[in-house]
């Protein structure tokens, strides 16, 4: 465990807390560690009967923390990305009900992270988004089997950032709840959802998620790993971003961020 990544329970809600507040709780390797841990503690204590994931501070997760070093090694890229994949298939099909609350940013393996849980929350400052996809990087993505096509496009193509509410429009996130009160409020849904029998509510969770895999959500998001890897395994020449990188490793982070989202702002 970490301290960058909380563990508490409180009668049958668990609660795993993103712990980098000064980081907008932007994902380390290590924090991932601890959240397989923590979901191997939930899933193994049969006290507790829902599963609540937030985070500390004034975001939910901006995202895995890029200032950190970068493989470009193929076969390490395919076995990260391949662990994440296999890390959202487990949260998909999760035994126990889980609920994402999510506040200010919720970017990129964030939003995956969030968009696994079967039920979240947005408060109305939310910035939802996989902005990464600007600077080349491909996620495998259950964007699509959430929304409709013209919406998972428009999300996936333009790495925008939508409000909470804007995301509950198109049923990327299940309500929006004013900014402030997200925890409260997924709090006493997660308390609810408990009074659930523990065997009824996996039944109710294997209905809906037999629906989608039936129409091959698992086998999509498990073909598109090899897709997600290759692309990170291309050189910045090949990808098209090259004149990113440069300006990344000669301008800084601050500036690398305006010149990838800088022309994807609305005049």
């Amino acid at each position: 465990m970490t301290d960058e990544l909380l563990w508490a329970q409180a009668g049958p809600v668990g609660t795993i807390t993103l712990n980098r507040p000064e980081k907008l709780n932007a994902v380390t390797p290590a924090m991932l560690t601890a959240l397989d841990e923590c979901l191997d503690r939930a899933e193994q204590d049969d006290t507790v009967r829902v599963l609540l994931i937030s985070g500390a501070g004034r975001a939910f997760c901006a995202g895995a923390d890029i200032s950190m070093p970068q493989t470009t090694e193929l076969r390490a890229l395919w076995a990260r990305d391949a662990r994440h994949t296999e890390r959202q298939l487990r949260m998909w099909s999760f035994p126990k009900p889980t609920v994402a609350v999510v506040q200010g940013y919720c970017l990129g393996r964030g939003c995956e992270i969030a968009l696994s849980c079967d039920l979240v929350l947005a408060e109305e400052d939310a910035r939802i988004g996989e902005p990464e996809i600007r600077q080349g990087s491909v996620l495998s993505s259950i964007v699509p089997w959430m929304v409709g096509m013209q919406h998972a496009k428009r999300f996936l193509f333009t790495g925008d950032m939508f409000s909470g509410r804007e995301a509950a429009a198109i049923g990327l996130v299940a309500d929006v709840v004013p900014t402030g009160e997200g925890l409260e409020r997924g709090t006493r849904l997660a308390e609810r959802i408990a009074h659930i029998p523990p065997l009824v509510a996996a039944a109710v969770k294997r209905v809906v998620n037999t629906a989608y895999e039936s129409a091959g959500l698992r086998a999509a998001v498990q073909a598109n790993l090899l897709l997600a890897a290759s692309l990170d395994g291309l050189s910045a020449e090949e990808l098209g971003t090259a004149e990113l990188t440069e300006i990344r490793r000669t301008e800084g982070m601050k500036a690398f961020l305006e010149a990838r989202d800088g022309p994807f702002r609305v005049p």
